[in-house]
């Protein structure tokens, strides 16, 4: 596949999905807006990919502020070929935050999609996970900013609890169709 395949089925996905459930209510806006970037790095290396993370926190970073709706609000690194089971992504992605921590101190935030997601708590069947599935394995770069922003006008935690009794009370199937269209 071609890296404009695995961003259109990323586009897909998250209009299909993330934003049909309205399993992320800041999605629509900026995804509407064209202000998502989606890159895709098809290398096996971890350290390859943790630079390219950092390459465009930079490119998040230096954007002019003339671009207004043009700039982007959050960015996805699709990572299709870096075979890792979902733990060991989690703890890639998890040691760029780190990394970000030091060098941008409070100012982006990554989250971790895999096509293997599981929240720790929950069984591996539970159709909750399908929160965070997807159709390849992604770093999320959100802004700090952003999740500032969310948080003032929502409750994550009652976010992540209604997302769960959402997808628990539904099919694999029902996922699948939705998060994966023909």
């Amino acid at each position: 596949m071609t890296d404009q395949d695995y961003i259109s089925q990323t586009k897909k996905w998250i209009q299909n999905f993330v934003i049909r459930l309205d399993l992320c209510p800041f999605a629509t806006l900026p995804m509407s807006n064209g202000q998502v970037l989606f890159v895709t790095n098809q290398e096996k290396d971890n350290a390859v990919i943790a630079n390219h993370v950092l390459e465009m926190v930079d490119e998040l970073s230096n954007e002019s502020s003339e671009k207004d709706i043009e700039t982007y609000e959050t960015a996805f690194l699709i990572t299709p070929n870096l075979d890792l089971d979902f733990e060991d992504f989690y703890e890639l992605t998890q040691a760029i935050q780190q990394i970000l921590d030091n060098s941008h101190p409070g100012r982006f935030v990554l989250v971790a999609f895999h096509p293997e997601f599981r929240y720790q708590e929950q069984e591996l069947l539970d159709t909750a996970n399908a929160t965070n599935k997807s159709p390849h394995p992604m770093i999320h770069i959100l802004k700090e900013s952003s999740l500032t922003y969310a948080a003032q006008s929502a409750d994550i935690q009652q976010l992540v609890d209604r997302n769960k009794e959402i997808l628990s009370a539904m099919s694999w199937d029902s996922i699948k169709r939705l998060s994966h269209p023909s």
